[in-house]
Formats: structure tokens, C-alpha cells, sequence
């Protein structure tokens, strides 16, 4: 097992590998019942809902919004900031008019009344995911979740275990 500072990889490597592949996190998210029958595809990267660039925005078969924060160990944000931070992320994007979201992904079967309830009755995926998560941020989520009553939302918290293949030539993630 390698840590992204010892392989001199930013967040962004994280950002995009999930771009590329969102079963990077959402399979570990349906193995934990946050995620039930449904499909999910990459929307944007970096996308700014009026809370600052959202990592990766996902979007379910279901309409049903994904927000992938990536964070790595040697971030300083990488404790409890980050769960207000991706917190903060839902609730402008809750406020925002279908009208303002960006175009939807072709491969996208979720009909605008499906994202509409969804946003309105706050059904997101929220999703930390990073290398070394802090435990710190994973008691703070915790409490968020047991506590919040007018919001639907699902909260992830991910380690990306990354290692080095034997003939080190390859890297494989792992969540």
C-alpha cells in the first residue's frame, strides 16, 4: 500500500479516476444499502453549485444527485471542514432551479420530475472520499447523520486504498 504523497498524486488524480469510474464509490455505497437499484453516471467535474466547485457530481437513474468531495491525507481541510464543506455543497444545490443545472450526461435516463423531488426533498449521495480519512470527520458525520430530520440525504465517508502492483508499473484503487 502506497499513500498519494509518497506518489507525489493530487487530488485531482482521485477526482478523475471517480469521473471515469463511479463505482469507485458507489460500489461501496450499495454494499452499505446507501444506494438500492439504481444506475449511476458521471455528470461534471468541478461544477459550482454557489458553494464552491464541487469534485465530481454524479447523477442516478432515479434522479437522484451525487456529490464526491475527494480529499487527501496531507490536505489540511481533509478533517471536519470537509463535512460542512460537502454539507454546504447540498444546500445550495437544493436552492438552485432545474433551469441552472447543467446539461444532464447522455447516457442519463432520469427524467427532470425525478431530479426535482429528489432536490427538493434533499435525497442526495454525499460522499468524502480520500485516502486516509480522519477520525475526527468520520465521529462528525456520524452525529450529522443521526441528527438531521428534514433532509433525506445519504453521507459516505470512502478510503481509496491505493497500492502499487508488483511489477510497478500500475496503481490499483481500491475503496
Amino acid at each position: 500500500r502506497v499513500r498519494a504523497r509518497d506518489l507525489e498524486l493530487n487530488e485531482s488524480w482521485f477526482r478523475d479516476a471517480i469521473f471515469d469510474n463511479p463505482e469507485i464509490v458507489i460500489a461501496p455505497c450499495r454494499e452499505a444499502g446507501r444506494v438500492i437499484e439504481e444506475d449511476w453516471f458521471a455528470w461534471k467535474i468541478e461544477e459550482d453549485f454557489g458553494a464552491g466547485p464541487v469534485d465530481v457530481v454524479l447523477i442516478s437513474s432515479k434522479g437522484r444527485i451525487g456529490l464526491v468531495e475527494t480529499k487527501l491525507s496531507y490536505n489540511p481541510q481533509k478533517r471536519r471542514e470537509v463535512v460542512a464543506q460537502v454539507l454546504d455543497y447540498a444546500l445550495a444545490l437544493q436552492d438552485m432551479d432545474f433551469e441552472d443545472l447543467p446539461a444532464l450526461p447522455a447516457a442519463s435516463v432520469a427524467t427532470r420530475e425525478d431530479i426535482e423531488d429528489a432536490k427538493i426533498a434533499g435525497r442526495f449521495l454525499l460522499v468524502i472520499a480520500g485516502d486516509a480519512l480522519d477520525p475526527r470527520a468520520l465521529r462528525l458525520s456520524q452525529a450529522l447523520l443521526a441528527r438531521q430530520l428534514t433532509n433525506e440525504w445519504d453521507l459516505a465517508m470512502i478510503d481509496l486504498n491505493l497500492f502499487k502492483q508488483q511489477d510497478g508499473l500500475g496503481l490499483v484503487l481500491v475503496p
